[in-house]
């Protein structure tokens, strides 16, 4: 299997971003699907910006339609944020490494700071 962040990190195939420790990249998938096992062992988000993605991890398969976000934990384990529900223009995604990532409101956003981060 492959180790997904040290392949992309590594690799001069996919634009990508460096920023402290976060690592942004843009892929491009296939047209065919490819079945390969990646592994990592740092959380990740995939955001689906057109067509549709089946995310698969040893206990569960995803389907990922166009506006989804997959936030997959290093255990496996995944969140799902329909990006289609919301109405609002602008956002913030909340997310500090061991809560569930959060996209908040900027309208209240302070009260929203407050709640997500409080101790």
């Amino acid at each position: 299997m492959v180790n997904l962040y040290s392949f992309i990190k590594e690799s001069n195939l996919y634009p990508k971003m460096e920023v402290s420790e976060l690592l942004f990249v843009e892929y491009t998938c296939m047209q065919e699907e490819n079945k390969f096992g990646v592994w990592s062992n740092n959380n990740y988000f995939a955001f689906i910006s057109s067509g549709k993605k089946v995310w698969r991890t040893i206990h569960h398969s995803y389907d990922a339609i166009e506006g989804d976000i997959l936030f997959i934990k290093k255990d496996g384990s995944k969140e799902y944020i329909d990006l289609n529900k919301y109405t609002e223009i602008y956002g913030l995604f909340l997310f500090d490494g061991k809560k569930t990532p959060k996209l908040v409101d900027m309208m209240n956003i302070d009260t929203e700071l407050y709640v997500y981060f409080k101790k």
